[in-house]
């Protein structure tokens, strides 16, 4: 057997040239490597702000049905008051709320390349993940009824890791949830 670099002679079952240190056919560790810093699929979690709070409306318009009942029961506005206050407190802490959420939205990324996925989210806790295509046991697509009607989906992508906790990617709310789902699988399937 011969070197393909440098043409020297070598014995048949040399794992590497002893003379240019070239990896030989022989050599069953070896691998191909690939380039791997072009990114295929890029998915970035959507905001709409009618999808996080219509829980909240349905909340505020019980509270005010029942603080109209209180203050007709009671045959005094201060149950209607109360509930008014109540439903404003909600309204605040709701609205700090989503703007955190927006934020969190924004800074969230999930880059798709020939062999690994990488996650990066940076707003207030600074996280970063990156797991390799040959890890990933299971890729899922799961999509609520509110999920359905406001063109979302869920997409977990599942690893090897015998704990609970960090085994896997979660890309929430994902719009084109299909569209994007297959596209990753084809990925991670090739």
């Amino acid at each position: 057997m011969f070197c393909s670099k440098c043409g020297n002679i070598l014995e048949d079952n040399a794992k590497f040239c002893d003379k240019c240190g070239t990896a030989t056919m022989a050599n069953n560790n070896s691998t191909i490597k690939i380039a791997d810093d072009e990114v295929q699929l890029s998915v970035k979690p959507k905001y709409k702000s009618i999808y996080f709070m219509w829980g909240i409306y349905v909340l505020i318009l019980l509270l005010m049905i029942l603080a109209i009942f209180f203050s007709i029961v009671f045959e005094s506005w201060s149950g209607f008051v109360i509930g008014l206050v109540v439903c404003g407190v909600i309204l605040g802490i709701s609205a700090i709320s989503l703007i955190f959420k927006k934020k969190q939205l924004q800074y969230m990324k999930y880059d798709f390349y020939k062999t690994k996925v990488e996650y990066s989210d940076s707003f207030l806790n600074k996280a970063e993940k990156e797991v390799k295509y040959k890890h990933i046991r299971e890729c899922v697509l799961s999509r609520t009824i509110s999920d359905r009607i406001f063109g979302f989906g869920r997409i977990v992508l599942f690893t090897n890791a015998e704990t609970g906790f960090g085994n896997g990617i979660l890309i929430p709310f994902v719009e084109n949830s299909e569209t994007i789902y297959k596209q990753i699988k084809k990925l991670i399937d090739d």
